[in-house]
């Protein structure tokens, strides 16, 4: 079971530079529901994507985490999700 996050984690950074931020978001979607914890690597792969790829945009009020603060919400709502799941 960990080589499959290892091999997880590689296709998420692997992603987050060579994909466009929807494939990060599926990858990262489905990587939740199937590990435990998977949390962390979301919030990483947010703070990553606004440091490689992040700048301030009028229509976000010139925040420039704006891919870090959606993972975080992300995040918050995937937890409630699972916690609802009888899974």
């Amino acid at each position: 079971m960990h080589l499959f996050r290892i091999l997880a984690d590689a296709a998420l950074v692997l992603s987050v530079l060579f994909l466009p931020w929807w494939a990060t978001l599926v990858l990262v979607l489905v990587s939740f529901f199937l590990f435990e914890s998977y949390g962390y690597e979301l919030v990483a792969a947010g703070v990553a994507m606004d440091l490689l790829y992040g700048v301030p945009q009028v229509r976000f009020a010139g925040i420039t985490l704006v891919a870090t603060l959606s993972s975080l919400l992300l995040l918050a709502l995937l937890v409630s999700m699972r916690r609802r799941m009888r899974v």
